[in-house]
């Protein structure tokens, strides 16, 4: 399946997801990238005044357990409740799962993890 995601309900979308490179290209900006994959990981299809403390909440959870998903030459870079905040409106195509479904899934994934881990050693 392929992600989709629109950014044209964000206030200021041009300027909040996309940025100029030393190059002069206009490209997405890595945050939004960011939560575009995120929302994939986290169950969370779209960005809302009403939720978006649960959005950074489950990112803040998903990347304390499975690593930050982004990063720079300084190393990783967890997303930030300001960076979720300034991208209400972002909308993409997942699914949106309950909170309990999201974290069996996390659980899940955490225990597959752990045991091909230890079989390794």
């Amino acid at each position: 399946m392929s992600i989709n995601w629109d950014v044209t309900d964000i206030e200021n979308y041009k300027e909040v997801t996309t940025h100029v490179t030393d190059d002069g290209k206009e490209e997405w900006h890595p945050v939004t990238q960011t939560l575009v994959w995120l929302s994939l990981a986290i169950d969370m299809g779209v960005i809302t005044k009403e939720n978006c403390m649960e959005f950074y909440t489950r990112c803040d959870i998903y990347e304390s357990t499975m690593g930050a998903m982004g990063s720079n030459e300084d190393g990783d870079i967890k997303i930030s409740y300001d960076e979720v905040k300034s991208h209400i409106g972002l909308r993409t195509n997942v699914s949106g799962k309950t909170k309990a479904q999201f974290l069996k899934k996390l659980f899940d994934n955490k225990i597959r993890e752990n045991t091909s881990m230890l079989r390794k050693h």
